[in-house]
């Protein structure tokens, strides 16, 4: 089988790409003429150098291939980039559903669970049947609702499609690094605050697997929540500071101490042109309770759900493998489920 994969050099995506390889399917992948090929260059893939924003070259891409895997996006979790979201997450999909429907190609779409509800309590994650209620406007989270849409909107019309909703992501091959970017931040900054909403966290890898699992068994017209543990932020950042040896956070971020900070955040990006982490759609995003409920994709497609500990593990361990830092490793109880 030959499948395209977009988003090939991010975390999901080039886990993916090496659990195709691994059972021996042909892959196409497509890159930015701007982007690095570092993540892929020592893998058996065919680059086809491309944008999601541009149609020709996408419906190029598509010609030939036997399915489609879209894990490419633009994430910025803040007011601005607006329009560079929604060119490259909705149109981008909306690019990709109108090649696979032209040349009668499978998809699957890679949503997030942040086009999903927030749960009220750690007790009551959200399923995929549950009631879509607002997480805070940003840019990642609206462009990539509208990506969804697109999607749905196919998948209406019968077209053969798939969506997943992965969760907070940890694992190897986080070339940017992507969700490892906390873990180097609470082994940096050791933040005496700490958010007040909660995580789903999952590993890359199995996420990966799942997905790939969806495609070669040809599972179309399903939606499948590809989550993990959830756990409050505060326990989960004590939790990476317990495991590095650094001090733990022992103050929550209330709704004062949110509102000082993004406002501070907002008013460095009106002054600038990059827009901080710190920012005030960010900081209502981190008091969400992101918890989800993965029990569907358990049971119908024998999904994973490692430990946190084995997430953070095998996460931190790569990027100190691959130069990101210079702390001591992690040692590891069990083996890495990178190919399980």
């Amino acid at each position: 089988m030959l499948v395209l994969v977009t988003g090939a050099t991010g975390l999901l995506g080039n886990n993916v790409i090496r659990h195709l390889l691994r059972q021996g399917d042909d892959v196409r992948v497509l890159v930015r003429e701007s982007g690095s090929l570092t993540a892929v260059k020592d893998l058996n893939v065919k680059p086809v150098l491309g944008d999601l924003r541009e149609g020709s070259r996408i419906e190029q891409a598509v010609r030939g291939v036997d399915a489609v895997i879209h894990c490419g996006a633009l994430i910025h979790i803040g007011r601005k980039r607006r329009a560079e979201s929604f060119a490259v997450n909705e149109q981008g999909t909306r690019h990709l559903i109108t090649a696979a429907n032209t040349h009668a190609v499978p998809m699957v779409h890679v949503s997030t669970v942040d086009t999903l509800a927030p749960a009220t309590s750690l007790g009551e994650p959200i399923s995929e049947t549950a009631a879509r209620l607002p997480k805070p406007s940003c840019s990642y989270v609206d462009s990539k609702k509208a990506a969804e849409r697109v999607v749905q909107d196919a998948a209406n019309r019968g077209d053969p499609v798939t969506i997943v909703y992965p969760g907070f992501m940890l694992g190897p091959w986080d070339w940017g690094p992507s969700s490892g970017r906390m873990l180097l931040a609470v082994a940096k900054h050791q933040p005496l605050f700490a958010p007040t909403g909660g995580l789903s966290i999952c590993h890359a890898s199995e996420v990966a697997a799942a997905i790939v699992r969806v495609t070669s068994r040809q599972l179309w017209g399903h939606k499948y929540i590809l989550a993990g543990e959830n756990i409050s932020l505060r326990h989960f950042w004590r939790m990476i500071a317990g495991l590095l040896g650094k001090r733990k956070p022992c103050i929550p971020l209330g709704p004062v101490a949110r509102w000082i900070t993004g406002t501070a955040g907002d008013l460095l990006t009106a002054l600038g042109n990059n827009e901080p982490d710190f920012n005030r759609a960010a900081l209502r995003m981190s008091a969400c309770y992101h918890y989800y409920d993965s029990r569907r994709a358990i049971a119908e497609i024998q999904y994973r759900v490692p430990p946190i500990r084995q997430c953070i593990a095998d996460s931190w361990n790569w990027l100190a493998d691959h130069g990101y830092h210079c702390e001591p490793r992690i040692g590891e109880d069990s083996p890495s489920p990178a190919f399980s």
